[in-house]
């Protein structure tokens, strides 16, 4: 455990607890905001990085492009999502809260991401393969054990060996 993953649990921690506060359908419009912004930002970063210098270090300067532009994008999301709810009044209403903490903390995931993506662009692969959390959230550590665990589940010794004849 090092230092990225306090910030993470702090970034998730935070986010969770504002749109918790915000609600289920504000919540939900950023999420899916926050996941277009993660794939555009990882998209272009490399594009942008070539146009615009922030750094003389090539990978110091497309993480530095990669954080801009998922900040900026996700500003705009978060002043879309206040022009947008009043239109659509998405809500759950007795689960309110409950809700919108749930999608917070998929903008969560999805902003610890990006953070992990920008550490790793910036060349400080070594914090990453120390994280106790890098693992989950980049490659989905825990959820493709389980997914392994669950395969054949349910077939009897025979469907097995008919399998491993094959």
């Amino acid at each position: 455990m090092n230092w990225t993953d306090l910030v993470v649990l702090i970034l998730i921690g935070g986010i969770v607890g504002a749109e918790a506060k915000r609600g289920f359908g504000m919540g939900l419009l950023t999420a899916v905001g926050a996941f277009v912004a993660m794939k555009l930002s990882v998209l272009w970063a490399a594009p942008v990085a070539l146009a615009v210098r922030l750094s003389a270090d090539p990978g110091h300067n497309q993480a530095l492009i990669l954080g801009a532009l998922f900040v900026l994008m996700m500003g705009a999301v978060v002043l879309l999502t206040y022009v947008l709810h009043p239109d659509t009044w998405l809500s759950m209403e007795p689960f309110e809260a409950l809700m919108g903490g749930a999608t917070g903390l998929v903008t969560g995931w999805l902003t610890a991401l990006v953070f992990f993506t920008a550490v790793g662009t910036w060349g400080a692969r070594d914090l990453l393969y120390s994280s106790a959390l890098a693992p989950e959230i980049v490659e989905l550590r825990t959820y493709h054990n389980i997914v392994r665990s669950l395969y054949g589940l349910g077939e009897t010794q025979e469907q097995r060996l008919q399998v491993e004849e094959k």
